[in-house]
């Protein structure tokens, strides 16, 4: 049933393309200048278009966390700050979290809130 279908599916795709390229063919100096207006179209569009990669590019303008950033990266840049933490060899992420690591996590976490 299924391989029917799909040959069937086949077929009228096949006609239908058959068909557009038999009418483009025949009319040739119309598709010419369709195909120019959307052209002349598409160049002025993405004349329009403006890219930005930064991090406000996917933050609603007015919403808390695009002022936090602002703010954020009025203090200290633009870049994304990122701290990366290593397991030796032979140990997990699940080592980093002993009584001793949390601890230092807390300070420093301390330490950074008190600097303002």
């Amino acid at each position: 049933m299924l391989r029917r279908f799909v040959a069937w599916g086949r077929g009228v795709m096949q006609r239908f393309w058959g068909w557009v390229a038999l009418n483009l063919g025949r009319r040739a100096g119309v598709t010419l200048l369709v195909i120019a207006g959307i052209s002349v179209v598409a160049v002025f569009g993405v004349r329009q278009l403006d890219f930005a990669t930064g991090q406000d590019s996917y933050l609603n303008a007015d919403s808390q966390t695009a002022i936090d950033n602002e703010d954020y990266q009025e203090l200290f840049g633009g870049q994304a700050m990122l701290t990366l933490f290593t397991a030796e060899e032979g140990k997990t992420l699940v080592d980093l979290f002993t009584e001793d690591n949390l601890e230092q996590f807390a300070a420093m976490e301390a330490t950074l809130r008190d600097s303002g």
